[in-house]
């Protein structure tokens, strides 16, 4: 699919400003500009990013009659159950709030729903769990937001629930807030009109912030667990998320949790090779392998263990599952983009099938996402209900346009990005008709055209070493801090040639400078290359460290033909067929002249 290139421009002026004022380079400038980091100020805030820049916890509303119940149950030697949920936000969340109580002294068990059992959320379940321990004190981490009932059915039982989520809560038809009557709620979604640095906190980071407010202390060991799952959610990498994860990175480079260890072993990562994009594609599928297909409760026992035994026996049993996961997975793919090819589609994509596991269903609905550039529904079928996940695509807030076909659902939750849900199989035609004709009223085609976003045009002449050094400060990259993408027009491809399975590697030249660059999976283009064509490309650029042998790489995201020879052309054709088309109405003049004679 072709896609559209977009040029953040900046006044060139204030760029100049600020590159002088904080001894930064114009391009990295740039970059920073474009992630609204715009005065001196900032941009000294964001290179200091240790954990005593997070705000303190107790600035999040409920936060300190949490703290206060939480240890009152402590002091009187309460039994403490924490809840969380079967996904990596929920697993580690789980493991930080078990690890933090017990180092305190609480007498501290945890529950994790099973998917298939219980079904996502705090539910009846977790309760008869709570009332078998003797429990008095529930605190649910990653969900929570909407039990109402659950919490309900709590009190009546004399147990106190603290709800620390991250979900979107309820709102009624006045947009105002519809929140359970728990003892205490932690979410700062429920003041969706305030912005604040901890506004996009995961449910990891909720945990690790109510730990701060818990005791005082080292975090490192909590900090990794809160990156892990920070990472998982696809959480935007701004303000304290970017924090969490920088210092979690850090952290996980010199891990003392026996099972982290483990699991990066398993998985073959090195300490020096760790990236966010590096645990989403090694350690985080295997953690959620272990919800999708079977109980997640195998993970958290891995983060909690510190048994060499057990943690090698159960990083070996996340393996075999995520190799499974994956197997279910490419099949339920192909079974789906066939239905899709065979049906079309208007703006949303509805596939369904009783065949398929549920465990899988988000994941494939990510693939659509990916494949189609439009929101995805993918469902499994029990008994006339289907059941299943949904992910989003900018800029659509999937969790609200789907509030507004509520009326056809059992029940919904989620993100703006994903979701999950239940609907009668019946109902499926009015919810994708409500659905097509919101995104028709609100949004137009274009906004669904995939695009690329350019921090800055530059010459390969900027590219130093030193340039992209520092742009390497910028990371953590992912969501809402990606990768900086730089664009530079009218190169020469020099050495074109296919490496490893399919990937392009080539020399990028312009103007007596040459520099290595690489386009993953992209084996493809190398039919479409003619060596006498320039070329236009979008890269990020990197270090690459070879046997000891440093030089800067560029990574190509997108590449098209040099678009001023297509205007070229385009203008030549023009002229060629404004020249046709007067000849002929010079034709048909004399033509009709000839006709009156």
């Amino acid at each position: 699919m072709q896609k559209k290139w977009f040029l953040k421009r900046k006044n060139q002026q204030y760029v100049d400003y600020i590159a002088k004022a904080t001894n930064i380079h114009p391009v990295l400038v740039k970059v920073l500009l474009n992630r609204d980091i715009n005065t001196p100020q900032k941009i000294s805030a964001f290179y200091n990013d240790g954990l005593e820049v997070l705000c303190a916890p107790y600035e999040i509303d409920g936060m300190e009659m949490a703290v206060v119940r939480t240890l009152k149950a402590i002091q009187q030697k309460e039994n403490v159950l924490v809840c969380g949920d079967y996904d990596a936000d929920g697993v580690t969340a789980t493991s930080i709030m078990v690890t933090t109580l017990l180092s305190i002294g609480a007498c501290v068990s945890y529950f994790i729903p099973n998917r298939f059992e219980d079904g996502y959320g705090f539910h009846m379940s977790a309760l008869k769990i709570a009332k078998k321990l003797n429990v008095t004190l529930i605190i649910t981490v990653d969900c929570g937001i909407t039990a109402f009932e659950t919490i309900e059915n709590a009190k009546k039982l004399n147990i106190d629930v603290i709800v620390t989520d991250h979900h979107e809560p309820r709102f009624d038809e006045n947009n105002n807030v519809i929140l359970p009557k728990a003892f205490a709620i932690i979410n700062p979604k429920i003041d969706c009109k305030q912005t604040k640095p901890y506004s996009s906190l995961t449910g990891a980071g909720l945990a690790l912030k109510m730990s701060m407010g818990l005791f005082e202390g080292s975090f490192d060991h909590l900090v990794e667990m809160a990156a892990i799952g920070t990472i998982a959610d696809v959480a935007p990498l701004t303000d304290e998320n970017r924090t969490i994860v920088k210092k979690g990175m850090e952290a996980l480079t010199k891990s003392k949790n026996l099972g982290i260890r483990t699991l990066l072993q398993q998985a073959s990562l090195k300490a020096n090779k760790l990236t966010p994009s590096a645990l989403s594609f090694s350690i985080i599928p295997r953690i959620n392998a272990a919800g999708r297909l079977h109980s997640a409760e195998a993970a958290v026992k891995l983060f909690l263990t510190d048994s060499d035994t057990e943690a090698s026996l159960l990083a070996t049993q996340l393996d075999k599952l995520n190799t499974e996961r994956q197997k279910l997975e490419e099949t339920v793919l192909k079974q789906a983009i066939a239905k899709i090819e065979h049906n079309s589609f208007e703006n949303v994509i509805l596939v369904w099938d009783d065949k398929w596991h549920e465990g899988v269903l988000g994941i494939v609905a990510s693939r659509l996402v990916e494949k189609y550039n439009r929101p995805a529904f993918v469902f499994t079928v029990k008994n006339n209900t289907l059941k299943g996940s949904a992910r989003s695509v900018n800029p659509l807030d999937l969790c609200h346009s789907i509030s507004t076909c509520d009326k056809w659902l059992i029940k919904y939750g989620g993100h703006k990005q994903a979701a999950g849900l239940q609907l009668q199989l019946e109902n499926i035609p009015h919810f994708e008709e409500e659905m097509n004709a919101y995104i028709n009223q609100n949004f137009s085609k274009e906004d669904f055209t995939p695009s690329i976003m350019i921090d800055a045009d530059v010459s390969l002449k900027d590219l130093s070493f030193q340039l992209v050094k520092e742009m390497e400060k910028l990371s953590p990259f992912g969501t809402g801090n990606p990768e900086p993408l730089l664009a530079s027009k009218n190169l020469q491809i020099n050495k074109a040639k296919i490496v490893g399975k399919n990937h392009l590697k080539c020399q990028l030249a312009s103007n007596g400078c040459s520099i290595e660059a690489i386009a993953w999976d992209c084996g493809n283009l190398l039919s479409e290359i003619n060596i006498d064509n320039k070329v236009d490309a979008v890269f990020s650029p990197s270090i690459n460290d070879w046997n000891g042998n440093k030089h800067v790489q560029l990574c190509i995201r997108d590449i098209r033909h040099n678009q001023k020879k297509k205007k070229k052309k385009k203008k030549k054709r023009k002229k060629k067929e404004k020249k046709k088309r007067k000849k002929k109405e010079k034709k048909k003049k004399k033509e009709k002249e000839r006709k009156k004679d």
